[in-house]
Order: structure tokens, then C-alpha cells, then sequence
């Protein structure tokens, strides 16, 4: 390929890279503890929660079909890439731990979704307690709005994979920095 072409995917799968881990950071890091601390006990901060994460989902979905596409055109022209989860030399290990990290964040987006689904189901969690976790796994994390509770180990459990997905995601960005370099 050529190597504007190059370049191109390189840019997109960058722009992908920041959409899906840029959302997951300020979601929650910044907009969940500020809705937390402005919206007064009541439909506000659901509907924030909720608005929040219909927007973010599109893109944050958008973005995981342009990662594996330019990841895998990526991988392909670089010469060293010897296979999905291959482990086969420096470049192809860090790659497929990479990888690896990526499933195991989004096993936690999906089970944090289902999670919320369940407390509202059970009704563990009343309407205007949280939010509802979505593809990042982040927004939701606290109890914006909060008419109700969430029980408190239903809270907890949230929280850490909200934050374990943060810390994966670092990871990830530092294995993509590794990987440049390589």
C-alpha cells in the first residue's frame, strides 16, 4: 500500500482508538462525577445518564468496527505481524496482549451492561438511581440522579469494573506506544 494510504489508516485507527478510550475516561472520570455533584435527587440526571450514553454507544460502536478494520490492514503491511494472538516474536506478542486486554475490557462493558439490566429488572436499582452502562462499560458508574439506591454492593461491583476497564485502557495505550516503537 501506499503510504498516504498508509497514513490514512494509521489516522483513522488513532482517531477509532481515541472515540472508544476517550469516551471511557471522560465519562468517567469527569462527566459522571459532575452530573453526580449538580443534578438534585430525582428524572435530571437519569435523563443525563441516559442521553450521555445513546450518543456515546453510536460512537463508541463506530469506532470498534474502524479499529478491527485498520488493526487488522495495520498489522497486515507491517511485516512482523505473524498472526492473531500469535506470539511468535517481540511485535506479534505485545500486539496479541494487546488484543487479549481489549476482549477482557469489553467482556466488562458487556457485563456491567448486564448487571444494570438486572437491578432494574429486580428493581435492586429504582428508576433515577443510575444510569445505563453501554459498550465503554463507563457511564452509569455512580448513582446520578439518584430517586433511589443501587444496593451498595451492586455500587461496588460497578465501580471496580468501571475502573478496571480504566486501567485496562491504559494499558492498551501503552502497548499501542510500545508497539510504534517497535
Amino acid at each position: 500500500m501506499s503510504v498516504v494510504v498508509m497514513i490514512v489508516i494509521k489516522w483513522l485507527h488513532d482517531l477509532a482508538t481515541i472515540v472508544w478510550l476517550g469516551g471511557l475516561f471522560t465519562s468517567t472520570l469527569i462527566a459522571m462525577p459532575a452530573a453526580q455533584a449538580a443534578f438534585e435527587p430525582g428524572g435530571a440526571g437519569l435523563k443525563f445518564n441516559q442521553e450521555m450514553q445513546h450518543r456515546l454507544n453510536r460512537w463508541v460502536l463506530g469506532s470498534m468496527v474502524v479499529l478491527v478494520i485498520s488493526g487488522l490492514l495495520l498489522a497486515k503491511e507491517s511485516g512482523r505481524f505473524l498472526g492473531l494472538f500469535s506470539f511468535g516474536n517481540d511485535y506479534s506478542l505485545v500486539l496479541a496482549i494487546k488484543h487479549i486486554l481489549v476482549v477482557v475490557a469489553l467482556g466488562l462493558a458487556l457485563l456491567r451492561r448486564k448487571r444494570l439490566s438486572k437491578q432494574h429488572e429486580e428493581g435492586d436499582q429504582e428508576p433515577g438511581s443510575g444510569g445505563v452502562g453501554g459498550a465503554n462499560g463507563a457511564v452509569g458508574a455512580g448513582r446520578v440522579g439518584g430517586g433511589g439506591r443501587a444496593t451498595g454492593a451492586g455500587r461496588a461491583g460497578g465501580a471496580i469494573i468501571v475502573y478496571a476497564n480504566l486501567a485496562i485502557g491504559a494499558v492498551i495505550l501503552l502497548l499501542s506506544a510500545i508497539n510504534a516503537l517497535m
